[in-house]
Order: C-alpha cells, then sequence, then structure tokens
C-alpha cells in the first residue's frame, strides 16, 4: 500500500503498470490511489465524451474546408435511418471521367460526333479507373 503520493501520473490506457518504480498509475488504479468508489469511470467517461467532442470538431473543420460547411452537420445524439443512409457524395477523387472539352459539349449537347465511336479518346478510357467517391460526415 502507498502511504503517501505527491505526484501522480494517470496512464489513460490502464495498462498494467509498476506505479512504484514509475510513478504511472493505470486507470483502473486511479480509485484506491485516491481512496474513493468510482472515480475511474468518472474518468473514462470524461475521455469518451472529450474524444467524440473533438471527432465532432475535427469533422466541422473538414467539412468546412472542403467547403461544405453550409450544412449543418447530423446531431449525433439523433440517429435515424434519414441521417445515417448512404448519399451520393459530390467528391470525385479522380477528377472527371473526360477531359473538359469533351464535358462541356456533352453538356451542351451540340457534339460534333460520337464519342463512343472507335479510335476516338472515349473509347480509350477503358484503361482508366473508375471514378472514386468519397462521403464526409
Amino acid at each position: 500500500m502507498v502511504d503517501a503520493v505527491e505526484v501522480a501520473i494517470v496512464d489513460g490506457a490502464s495498462r498494467p503498470c509498476d506505479h512504484h518504480a514509475s510513478g504511472v498509475w493505470a486507470l483502473s488504479e486511479i480509485d484506491d490511489l485516491l481512496e474513493s468508489d468510482g472515480v475511474a469511470s468518472c474518468i473514462a467517461e470524461l475521455r469518451r465524451r472529450f474524444g467524440q467532442r473533438v471527432q465532432q470538431l475535427l469533422e466541422a473543420e473538414t467539412l468546412k474546408a472542403l467547403c461544405f460547411d453550409r450544412v449543418p452537420p447530423p446531431d449525433t445524439a439523433v440517429m435515424t435511418p434519414e441521417v445515417t443512409a448512404p448519399t451520393r457524395s459530390r467528391i470525385n477523387l479522380n477528377g472527371p471521367a473526360r477531359p473538359f472539352e469533351e464535358d462541356r459539349a456533352a453538356r451542351a449537347g451540340d457534339g460534333d460526333g460520337d464519342y463512343d465511336e472507335p479510335g476516338s479518346d472515349a473509347a480509350s478510357d477503358d484503361d482508366e479507373p473508375a471514378p472514386v467517391f468519397m462521403r464526409v460526415r
């Protein structure tokens, strides 16, 4: 038993440790150190809430960096199927599937020719990887 502790370092990972030699205490041992029940569970809950809040802030900053900050993030307490259902991503990590000029001509509808004809550039797109979409939540 420890008689007096001036400084105690609490290891949040709760690994077994030799607190007599190193002064590092496992989180599961903090109740014995402070001679009070429930301290370890309170610290664990605080750590969980802190991690959850950090995750929310990181997601908000990510959305802001990707210019999606105009859409409010879903409330994590309300996890309905509408909130958790997958939606089509707006980010194409591989860029457009065709060059800008072809894309603009296809959207304008005044295509001079069929881009899927043999020998055209679109026919050689089979070697390119399919676009990859990323969903940011």
